[in-house]
């Protein structure tokens, strides 16, 4: 118990927010896949419309990793490089 709870905080330290979202919806994909192929071995109709969450789950990932690398290349850098003003 102790060697998972040193690990969640070296990783809450480690990463920023917006990479343990990713991080969230990375395991949640992963999870939500492993449940789909687990719940279609007993009933094939539930585990198709649980894959479609999963496929959901990946695409939502993927869009927001797409959104974050497109704020991180024009929006971040241009407000941080804002030339500063002398006053006199």
């Amino acid at each position: 118990m102790k060697s998972i709870r040193a690990f969640l905080a070296n990783w809450n330290t480690t990463y920023s927010d917006r990479t343990k979202l990713q991080h969230g919806y990375a395991v949640l994909a992963i999870i939500s896949l492993i449940v789909a192929g687990l719940v279609s071995l007993i009933n094939y109709s539930l585990g198709q419309s649980l894959l479609f969450i999963a496929i959901i789950t990946v695409l939502v990932f993927i869009g927001n990793g797409i959104v974050w690398a497109l704020i991180n290349t024009f929006v971040i850098p241009s407000s941080s490089h804002r030339p500063r003003q002398n006053k006199k």
